[in-house]
C-alpha cells in the first residue's frame, strides 16, 4: 500500500538494521544536525528530564538541555557557507528558529514539540496559514516545500524535512479515514 516509498526503496539504498543514539525526537534531530551523542549537545530527551512523580523515578534525571546550544555547529550552517541553499520543513523543535543556524526558508518550523492542531488554527505553528479551514498540516507544509524545491532551478541545495505528522495530537486527514476504519484488525491495530 505504499507504491511511491517502495519506489524510492528500489532506486535508493535501504537501511534494513539501523541504530538511533537517542530513543525520541528531539534529542534524534538534535544528533542528526550536529553529528554529535547527547553527551555533547545535552539534549537526552523531549522537555523536562524531571517529569514525572519524583517518588516513582528509578534514577537520578540527567540534565537536560531543551535546545541545542547556540555554539553548536549545525549541518545547515556549514553548507549555507559552502553556497547551498538551506530549507527546513516542519517540526523544528531545536531553538524558537531554524534561520539561527544557517536555515535561509523555514517552513513551519519553532520551538514547539506539536502543532496544537493539524487543522487551522494550527496552534502552535503561527507562521503557517492555511487556505481554507479544513487544510490538513501535512499538506499544507508539503505544497511549501513543493513550492521550494520548484524553486531552485540549478542552484545546490539541503532540505531538511521533518514531519509533525507523526505527533500528537492525533488527527486524521478526513479524506483517508474512510479507508482506515473499514480495514480489518491485524495483529491487535486497527
Amino acid at each position: 500500500e505504499t507504491p511511491n516509498l517502495d519506489a524510492l526503496a528500489a532506486e535508493g539504498m535501504i537501511f534494513t538494521n539501523a541504530y538511533a543514539s537517542a530513543s525520541n525526537c528531539a534529542p534524534s534531530r538534535a544528533n542528526m544536525m550536529s553529528g554529535q551523542w547527547p553527551q555533547r549537545h545535552g539534549i537526552y530527551t523531549v522537555g523536562s528530564s524531571e517529569r514525572g512523580k519524583s517518588s516513582t523515578r528509578k534514577l537520578i534525571p540527567v540534565k537536560n538541555n531543551q535546545y541545542i546550544p547556540q555554539d553548536n555547529i549545525l549541518i545547515p550552517e556549514v553548507l549555507k557557507k559552502a553556497g547551498y541553499l538551506t530549507c527546513h520543513s516542519g517540526k523544528w523543535h531545536l531553538n524558537d528558529d531554524p534561520k539561527t543556524k544557517g536555515f535561509d526558508v523555514n517552513i513551519g518550523g519553532n520551538h514547539s514539540g506539536g502543532p496544537g492542531s493539524y487543522y487551522p488554527p494550527y496552534k502552535r505553528v503561527p507562521s503557517l496559514t492555511a487556505p481554507s479551514d479544513d487544510y490538513y498540516l501535512t499538506n499544507l507544509i508539503m505544497d511549501k516545500t513543493l513550492d521550494f524545491l520548484n524553486s531552485v532551478k540549478d542552484q545546490a541545495f539541503f532540505l531538511y524535512y521533518s514531519p509533525y505528522a507523526v505527533h500528537t495530537p492525533i488527527q486524521p486527514y478526513k479524506e483517508l479515514l474512510a479507508k482506515y476504519e473499514n480495514k480489518p484488525e491485524w495483529n491487535g491495530q486497527n
